[in-house]
């Protein structure tokens, strides 16, 4: 939380001395990778995500979040475009677990671009 001073044109008055509020501020992530939070596992101030690796085994991978949008990650590092991670499922998940995978549906791609 930061905590700012402001002065608004109020000329319906309602608005108080006092009164608190939220702001948000709008960036633009062009081709951001973001995945959404419910992929992700956290391990000791850690965040990970279960990457498709050879012969449909999982192999959990460490990602550095950049930030976070709505109920997505922005991610910095650790898997980049074109990657397949699971995006369900993920608590029954084992490094080496072989798994059978389905594409998700395009509201759920992992790359976003504005």
């Amino acid at each position: 939380a930061i905590t700012l001073r402001a002065d608004f044109a109020n000329p319906q008055g309602l608005l108080r001395a006092g009164n608190t509020g939220k702001v948000r501020l709008g960036l633009n992530h062009v081709n951001a990778l973001v995945v959404p939070q419910s992929a992700t596992i956290e391990m000791q101030d850690k965040v990970f995500v279960f990457a498709l690796a050879d012969s449909n085994k999982v192999k959990k991978v460490p990602i550095k979040i950049a930030g976070k949008s709505g109920d997505n990650y922005l991610v910095e590092d650790g898997i980049k475009a074109g990657d397949q991670i699971v995006l369900s499922g993920i608590d029954h998940l084992q490094e080496g677990t072989v798994i059978h995978p389905e594409k998700a549906p395009a509201k759920e791609s992992v790359v976003a671009k504005n």
